[in-house]
Protein backbone atom coordinates (compact mmCIF):
# COMPACT_ATOMS: atom_id res chain seq x y z
CA UNK A 1 0.00 0.00 0.00
CA UNK A 2 1.12 3.80 -1.03
CA UNK A 3 -0.32 6.63 0.01
CA UNK A 4 -0.79 8.94 -3.12
CA UNK A 5 -2.47 12.10 -4.28
CA UNK A 6 -5.29 11.42 -1.78
CA UNK A 7 -6.11 7.35 -2.50
CA UNK A 8 -4.36 4.56 -1.26
CA UNK A 9 -3.02 2.63 -4.09
CA UNK A 10 -2.92 -1.01 -3.19
CA UNK A 11 -1.36 -4.28 -4.58
CA UNK A 12 -2.08 -7.29 -3.01
CA UNK A 13 -2.57 -9.91 -5.40
CA UNK A 14 -2.97 -13.87 -3.94
CA UNK A 15 -4.67 -12.10 -0.51
CA UNK A 16 -8.21 -11.55 0.58
CA UNK A 17 -9.52 -8.00 0.95
CA UNK A 18 -12.86 -6.71 3.00
CA UNK A 19 -14.42 -3.46 1.98
CA UNK A 20 -17.53 -2.75 3.52
CA UNK A 21 -18.04 -6.68 4.38
CA UNK A 22 -17.83 -8.01 1.43
CA UNK A 23 -14.99 -10.32 1.00
CA UNK A 24 -13.11 -10.59 -2.14
CA UNK A 25 -9.68 -12.17 -3.88
CA UNK A 26 -7.39 -9.12 -4.51
CA UNK A 27 -6.64 -8.60 -8.01
CA UNK A 28 -3.64 -9.53 -10.00
CA UNK A 29 -3.05 -5.68 -10.62
CA UNK A 30 -2.78 -2.59 -8.35
CA UNK A 31 -5.96 -0.82 -7.47
CA UNK A 32 -7.26 2.50 -6.15
CA UNK A 33 -9.35 3.19 -2.52
CA UNK A 34 -9.88 6.57 -1.00
CA UNK A 35 -8.01 8.00 1.72
CA UNK A 36 -11.02 7.45 4.17
CA UNK A 37 -11.26 3.48 3.50
CA UNK A 38 -11.50 0.98 5.74
CA UNK A 39 -10.80 -2.25 4.65
CA UNK A 40 -8.80 -5.42 5.75
CA UNK A 41 -6.62 -7.41 3.78
CA UNK A 42 -5.70 -11.22 4.97
CA UNK A 43 -6.82 -10.49 8.47
CA UNK A 44 -5.41 -6.98 8.90
CA UNK A 45 -7.10 -4.11 9.66
CA UNK A 46 -6.86 -0.73 7.80
CA UNK A 47 -9.10 2.57 8.65
CA UNK A 48 -7.69 5.59 6.54
CA UNK A 49 -8.43 9.10 8.33
CA UNK A 50 -8.90 12.39 5.80
CA UNK A 51 -6.41 15.01 6.61
CA UNK A 52 -5.79 17.93 5.44
CA UNK A 53 -2.60 20.43 6.08
CA UNK A 54 -2.53 24.40 4.82
CA UNK A 55 1.43 25.12 3.78
CA UNK A 56 1.44 29.27 3.59
CA UNK A 57 5.23 30.18 2.17
CA UNK A 58 6.51 33.39 1.80
CA UNK A 59 7.75 34.03 -2.17
CA UNK A 60 11.40 35.59 -2.14
CA UNK A 61 11.02 37.43 -5.77
CA UNK A 62 14.78 38.15 -5.74
CA UNK A 63 15.50 34.04 -5.19
CA UNK A 64 13.22 33.52 -8.43
CA UNK A 65 14.44 36.05 -10.30
CA UNK A 66 18.36 34.96 -9.55
CA UNK A 67 16.83 31.34 -11.40
CA UNK A 68 15.09 32.42 -13.80
CA UNK A 69 18.16 33.89 -15.20
CA UNK A 70 20.55 30.99 -13.94
CA UNK A 71 18.04 28.26 -15.79
CA UNK A 72 16.73 30.46 -18.70
CA UNK A 73 18.90 33.43 -19.43
CA UNK A 74 18.03 33.66 -23.18
CA UNK A 75 14.49 34.10 -22.33
CA UNK A 76 15.18 36.80 -20.23
CA UNK A 77 17.28 38.38 -22.48
CA UNK A 78 20.11 38.98 -20.19
CA UNK A 79 22.76 36.79 -22.95
CA UNK A 80 22.13 37.41 -26.19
Amino acid sequence: MKLFHGQIHVYCAGSEIKVGGLAKECPDKPFYLPVTAEFNISGRSYQGVDFRMKLEESVDPWFTMKANMFFQPKAIGWIH
